[in-house]
């Protein structure tokens, strides 16, 4: 049951895609289209793991077929706009001791412009793993498919004034196949003022109410209404682009307790030159769970990772988070590197607050015109304040990849997990090993 749910969960983005797809081109093509963008890989691999289960001492191998659609996507035309991005990936062990597994994260935004910049019908949803217990190992056992769905009107007002507003309703469902508490209904309202200033800058300010019901009778005590009042100033220019957030969050509980906090959001992102980008992002808000994933959806031009160890539930906590990243290609070489720190404050329940921050370094090496070094090395650190579990978490990958065509290619390579716990029992070794032939389309 679990395995067909998560399959239906995750097909919502790509069946959205399709029949937008469809419409695109069969109606909004002309001769001043959009440029587009559709890539598709559909890759089958062969993986072979020394302890699937994470445990210590070392449980069982297992050796398992991996098919696997990866998908980037962009459509514009005079009536919808499309962006899709992520992956699916369906385990098949040939032995051991786990069931087929799926997961996906995938995120998908279309824009219905039913009158033209003025107003849209937006659809927008986000599926992804999510961990059942943050503090055990990332294993199959451990892991549930998360689904955020949202949908509603926008309405630009005097688009081309100096001066305008925006009106905005969204009605959120979210799901997750195990964590009841993540299951909610909201209802959104928002209206903003907008200035453009000239040169690629604009500044707004607004108002926006939420509204949560929990869809559990065990859960129905943590509804709420949330209200939060943001200014924002955003400019884009030919080397940065700037987003600067800054409000005043207050949470109500139907149960009679309040809650109050600053909203403060940066994200920065800087091109020095052809080979050199920094992007750096910074916050300090009221959030949870379901706001997290459904903030995914701005970020959908950067690779849609695995799966995000979040606290999938009811729990809203005050969360900061500082990263940076830098992107560099030169040559034949090119890298990113990538550190954050984010802190989990729990209101209701400080016991759970979890604290943690990690480094990402990705390297590709062009060998040849069609041959290519790829690897990977990863660190998180994170301390759960409740148990005072300190885990430390480390990932390194290494992998050739051949293109044989424009259309085919496959690799090979090796990839290592290990964990080391203040915890017994919690430390663990992975080793894998993996092939995988891919076939490339689109435009």
């Amino acid at each position: 049951m679990k395995h067909t749910l998560s399959i239906r969960l995750a097909a919502i983005p790509v069946v959205m895609l399709a029949v937008v797809c469809e419409n695109s081109f069969a109606q909004d093509r002309g001769p001043t289209a959009t440029p587009q963008l559709y890539e598709l890989t559909l890759e089958l691999g062969v993986e072979h793991s020394d302890n699937r289960a994470r445990t210590d001492p070392p449980g069982s191998d297992e050796t398992a077929l991996v098919p696997r659609m990866v998908l980037d996507m962009f459509r514009s035309g005079q009536r919808t706009t499309l962006r899709a991005a992520g992956h699916a990936d369906l385990r098949l062990p040939l032995d051991g001791p786990f069931d087929n597994e799926f997961q996906a994260n995938l995120a998908g935004r279309l824009n219905w412009h039913l009158i033209e910049d003025s107003l849209d019908w937006i659809v927008e949803n986000v599926t992804s793993g999510a961990p059942l217990d943050l503090t055990a190992q990332d294993t199959p056992d451990n892991r549930q498919q998360t689904n955020v769905f949202s949908t509603g009107p926008r309405w630009l007002i005097r688009p081309a004034a100096p001066w305008s507003g925006l009106l905005d309703a969204r009605y959120i469902h979210s799901y997750a196949e195990d964590s009841d508490a993540f299951n909610s209904d909201r209802l959104v309202l928002a209206a903003r003022a907008l200035r453009r200033l000239g040169g690629g800058r604009q500044f707004s300010a607004g108002v926006e109410a939420t509204e949560v019901r929990y869809r559990e009778d065990e859960f129905a005590t943590a509804d709420y209404q949330r209200l939060d009042l943001v200014g924002r100033y955003r400019a884009t220019r030919a080397a940065l682009d700037m987003d600067i957030a800054a409000g005043r969050t207050r949470i109500d509980l139907d149960r009679g307790e309040r809650f109050e906090g600053n909203l403060v959001r940066l994200r920065l992102v800087w091109t020095l030159d052809d080979l050199h980008t920094l992007v750096a992002s910074a916050g300090h808000e009221l959030s949870d769970s379901v706001r997290q994933l459904a903030a995914d959806i701005e970020q959908l031009d950067l690779p849609i990772a695995g799966t995000r160890r979040l606290p999938i539930g009811n729990e809203f906590y005050v969360l900061d988070n500082v990263s940076l990243g830098w992107r560099y290609h030169y040559g034949r070489l090119r890298g990113s590197l990538t550190a954050a720190w984010r802190d989990y404050q729990f209101e209701l329940d400080p016991l759970l607050d979890i604290e943690e921050y990690g480094i990402d370094l990705g390297l590709t090496w062009q060998l040849a015109p069609t041959m290519a070094l790829d690897g990977g090395v990863g660190l998180d650190r994170r301390r759960f304040r409740m148990s005072d579990q300190r885990d430390t978490d480390a990932r390194l990958s290494l992998f050739l990849v051949r293109q044989f065509n424009p259309r085919w290619s496959g690799r090979v390579g090796a990839v290592r997990h290990q964990r080391d716990s203040n915890i017994v029992g919690e430390d663990s070794r992975e080793n894998i090993v993996a092939v995988y032939l891919a076939y490339h389309t689109g435009r």
